[in-house]
């Protein structure tokens, strides 16, 4: 009697890094009202995150809770997509295979954080100085028209380095957050996925970002209140990092 062997299913391929950097673009503009919000209440006097939102709203209107999206696209296009093929490089140098110890995903992420807070340093402070801008007096402003005008700008008029400002504190935030934010998503899908409970599919991946994202947003929240500042200020008001 002859038995029949089921072929081994093929391997399933890895995404291009370049997908998730447009992952992380469609989510940051869906979310930008959002973080838009968090900037003002970190750089500004606002307190409250819903009287902030009012505030915007009244004063703007909903067009205002997406002041500045062209600086959130510029910032993910740089900082998310260097730093998911950091990852996936880093991992390879390290060894870190489908069942590495925690320690080496952290300290991939740790390396892609480094490199993708340096790549994407001028990103993040055109975002923020786009984003904090209509919370200022008018006289304090900016007044950039967009990204590219920001960029441009700041270069003509602040010098080169300021594309550098508060890099500091931009890297140390970007090794935090992707340390605890890539490995940790791993580590809780191989969890998942080994309790038997899930499959590799949406409800497992959206299972293990909600967790892994609030990992790293309690542990980079010092960190992230430090470059948000950093970046919103002028010259003379923020040393060099």
């Amino acid at each position: 009697m002859s038995t029949q062997v089921n072929p081994a299913l093929p391997k399933k391929k890895p995404y291009p890094f370049y997908l998730g950097g447009l992952a992380a673009t469609i989510a940051a503009s869906i979310t930008h009202p959002l973080d838009l919000t968090k900037v003002r209440l970190q750089a500004s006097g606002d307190k409250r995150m819903i009287e902030s939102i009012k505030k915007t709203y009244r004063t703007a209107g909903a067009r205002g809770l997406f002041d500045g999206i062209s600086g959130t696209w510029l910032r993910q296009m740089s900082y998310s997509m260097c730093r998911f093929w950091a990852y996936d490089e880093s991992k390879k140098l390290l060894g870190a295979g489908k069942d590495a110890p925690a320690w080496k995903l952290a300290a991939a992420g740790s390396m892609a954080g480094g490199i993708a807070g340096f790549v994407g340093n001028p990103g993040e402070i055109v975002m923020v100085r786009l984003q904090g801008d209509f919370a200022k007096p008018p006289e304090k402003r900016f007044n950039y028209k967009n990204c590219f005008d920001a960029l441009f700008r700041m270069v003509r008029e602040e010098g080169f380095s300021s594309l550098g400002r508060g890099i500091g504190p931009n890297v140390f935030r970007a090794i935090l957050m992707n340390a605890s934010q890539l490995a940790s998503y791993d580590f809780f899908k191989e969890e998942l996925l080994h309790s038997g409970y899930f499959q590799d599919n949406i409800y497992c991946h959206f299972t293990a970002s909600f967790a892994a994202g609030t990992v790293a947003t309690t542990v980079c929240s010092p960190a992230d209140v430090l470059k948000v500042r950093a970046s919103a200020l002028t010259p003379p008001s923020f040393p060099m990092y």
